[in-house]
């Protein structure tokens, strides 16, 4: 009889076959007027940052030492030079920090290191649009929401925010030769209620074959939300905490 792991070891070895031999598909085939890409990664998440909730202030800093891992992707559908997109992550952060302020009647002038554990999901949504597009190097634009979803605790008690952004994004890459592509992509979060946030990365493809590639680089997403309460307390809520970190991921086109 065989073996759980080794029936395992054969099921995911033949899920690589199947991707691998997807990428090899001459583009004779291509006669849909929709193109799409599809990115899942992983990301090795750090943060570091403060957060303000309930009479406390958390100062927490995490290093890629111990980091987090992040599940997070791309899905791009275009048609010409216009397109929609959703990219999304959704990492838990779990750090010891160190917790300052006012508990009750309780003062807490020194820092005290407590556990502290959060989950984070960003979603976002929009239109793209192509500026330049020749064989050697590309120039995207793009606009839309961004929704933020932060659900945490502390020993003494909840963290949670949730808001929306207006997102604003360009992407610029170069193809250095038939196989290697690198690329730089930016983006804003806006709203007047909240400060302005911003998110990089940077990275590099190796195409595989005419539909898929290998793709890695450094990632940063920068979070900042203020609000005059959070969902427990009527009391000002601060969230500003950077994520970073390398992450590593494959692309199929279709």
């Amino acid at each position: 009889m065989m073996k759980p792991a080794s029936a395992r070891s054969i099921v995911a070895l033949s899920a690589v076959a199947v991707w691998l031999s997807s990428c090899q598909v001459s583009p004779a085939t291509k006669v849909a007027a929709w193109e799409g890409r599809v990115t899942p990664s992983a990301w090795l998440v750090a943060s570091r940052g403060e957060v303000v909730t309930t009479g406390l202030r958390v100062n927490e800093d995490e290093s890629l030492n111990d980091p987090d891992v992040a599940f997070a992707g791309r899905i791009e559908l275009w048609r010409d030079a216009w397109g929609v997109f959703v990219d999304g992550f959704r990492v838990r952060v779990s750090t010891d920090v160190d917790v300052t302020g006012v508990r009750g009647s309780n003062p807490l002038n020194v820092p005290r290191r407590v556990a502290f554990d959060a989950e984070i999901d960003v979603v976002q949504l929009g239109v793209l649009h192509r500026l330049v597009g020749t064989p050697s190097f590309g120039l995207e634009g793009a606009v839309g929401a961004s929704f933020s979803d932060v659900d945490g605790k502390l020993r003494f008690g909840p963290v949670s925010e949730e808001w929306v952004d207006v997102h604003v994004g360009m992407l610029a890459t170069v193809r250095l030769s038939e196989t290697l592509e690198v690329a730089l992509r930016g983006g804003l979060e806006v709203d007047d209620a909240t400060p302005l946030a911003w998110s990089l990365a940077a990275s590099a493809s190796w195409r595989l074959g005419e539909r898929c590639s290998f793709i890695g680089g450094y990632r940063a997403f920068q979070m900042d939300a203020r609000s005059g309460r959070n969902w427990y307390l009527p009391i000002v809520s601060d969230f500003d905490v950077l994520l970073h970190g390398p992450f590593l991921g494959l692309r199929w086109e279709f």
